[in-house]
């Protein structure tokens, strides 16, 4: 029983309010829908939560339509700041969001492209 997996840009995670009934998942490519999992205890435990957050940020990226750099990094930082709303408490989860906010202004990355693949 994997509790997050990573497959082809898509986000698969236990449902932990289905335990231990049954083992369901759920995946997607929405990082509000993982916001949403992290709000409603889908997806609990800090660490689960910190990298939860951290692969949200990374489908928020590949979501948005942004062609500048500019435009990216403001919808990253939206989709960051929603994702903080989740559990305001949670000392992984900002750690993680934080991580992103220091890669995403990384002053070597000089497109939106380059901040994708970051």
């Amino acid at each position: 029983m994997e509790t997050l997996q990573w497959v082809d840009g898509t986000l698969r995670f236990l449902d932990q309010t289905e335990l231990p009934r049954r083992e369901a998942y759920v995946e997607t490519r929405d990082y509000r829908r993982v916001a949403d999992a992290i709000r409603t205890l889908q997806i609990r435990g800090a660490p689960a939560i910190g990298i939860a957050a951290a692969y949200a940020a990374c489908l928020s990226v590949w979501d948005t339509r942004s062609g500048n750099l500019d435009a990216l990094r403001a919808d990253l930082a939206d989709a960051v700041e929603h994702l903080a709303r989740t559990r305001p408490t949670a000392v992984n989860l900002f750690y993680a969001l934080n991580l992103v906010r220091k890669t995403a202004s990384d002053a070597t990355i000089q497109d939106a492209q380059s901040l994708r693949d970051r």
